[in-house]
């Protein structure tokens, strides 16, 4: 008669399992990697961005937070010495920059997301090893920000809102951004895919939209009205607008008027059953 494994027994077996993940991805960041020779880590770097998940997956996520919880990879190359150190965030929203003045798509906020940006400024200039010796001198760099890990209810925060330290009001960019009721595909923001290594086929890639929010009449959260929209288990969109709630015939048609393009700031989608 086999002994019933007892609470601590599996208590103890998931510490030593996260103690074994979290020595396998310490082995990994520690490789000294350099971006004249990236291809060489490829799978590495596949495998500390599943081996980080691994470890989240064991500590007791929670059922909601599993369904929204993405992972970001980061990746940050000295422009001294070339070396690319490599950082793995979390997220439940995914907040996306808004180009200014200009007709958008949602796409183009994600690839405004995820282009190469330059760090030489003051204030978000980094430290690379290779100049440990002189601490006070900060480094110019690049980074880089991919999607590694997509969740099954993907939840995008537009970032309309921002403070103007100078004059002392809070801003809110307007840029009209539409977004696609069905078939939002985010496979070329992958971690993959820019390795260019196959994608998971346990992953979501693709999208369907399910709900959005709309704020207007003030340039801070803090204030104003809002309106949302959420489709219904039969495919029915409706707007909850208060205590008034009205079917909407056309959700394309609807999110292309300036009212929704121009004030939408948080965004639903779930992703399509393979």
């Amino acid at each position: 008669m086999h002994k019933k494994a007892t609470k601590v027994d599996m208590t103890e077996e998931k510490q030593s399992l996260i103690a074994q993940l979290k020595s396998e991805k310490d082995t990994i960041q520690s490789l000294e990697m350099r971006s004249d020779d990236i291809e060489t880590y490829r799978d590495k770097l596949i495998k500390l961005s599943s081996v980080d998940y691994s470890i989240l997956e064991q500590e007791n996520m929670s059922s909601i937070y599993k369904m929204c919880c993405g992972q970001l990879f980061e990746a940050r190359e000295c422009q001294q010495c070339k070396r690319v150190s490599t950082n793995i965030e979390y997220y439940t929203i995914l907040t996306l920059p808004v180009p200014q003045n200009t007709n958008s798509d949602i796409r183009l906020c994600f690839e405004l997301f995820s282009q190469i940006e330059s760090l030489n400024h003051s204030h978000n200039m980094f430290r690379c090893t290779c100049t440990i010796k002189e601490s006070d001198f900060p480094t110019s760099a690049s980074r880089l920000a991919c999607l590694s890990y997509l969740p099954s209810h993907l939840i995008i925060q537009l970032a309309r809102f921002s403070y103007d330290y100078a004059r002392k009001q809070a801003l809110k960019n307007q840029t009209p951004v539409v977004f696609p009721v069905t078939g939002l595909d985010l496979s070329s923001f992958t971690l993959s895919s820019k390795l260019k290594t196959p994608l998971d086929a346990s992953q979501p890639t693709l999208y369907d939209l399910c709900g959005f929010c709309v704020h207007t009449g003030a340039r801070t959260t803090s204030y104003g009205h809002y309106i949302a929209y959420s489709k219904a288990k039969d495919g029915a969109w409706y707007r909850f607008d208060d205590n008034y709630v009205s079917l909407v015939n056309d959700i394309e048609k609807e999110i292309k008027q300036p009212f929704v393009s121009q004030n939408t700031y948080l965004i639903f989608y779930k992703a399509k059953r393979h």
